[in-house]
């Protein structure tokens, strides 16, 4: 997890094997510049939890299963920048 302003510094993203980053839903416009660590930490480890779980946290939640997994993947396929 990386600095709320500048995310992991270089050093530490090296040794990394994959990054992500969470986004916001389209068209919502926030006046968040940037998560809590803790935040962040938390709406990763749902979404990684509900893909691997099949995804009934998610259709408890009235969500799609099937796009955070598939949004989880897409993002650590891309080497998306991290949290």
């Amino acid at each position: 997890m990386g600095n709320e302003g500048y995310g992991l510094r270089g050093a530490v993203r090296r040794l990394c094997d994959a990054t992500l980053q969470i986004e916001d839903s389209p068209g919502r416009h926030t006046l968040v510049d940037s998560l809590n660590v803790s935040v962040a930490t938390g709406i990763l480890l749902h979404r990684l939890l509900t893909a691997q779980q099949g995804g009934a946290a998610e259709a408890a939640a009235g969500g799609s299963a099937a796009a955070a997994e598939a949004a989880v993947a897409e993002a650590a396929a891309a080497g998306a920048p991290e949290l």
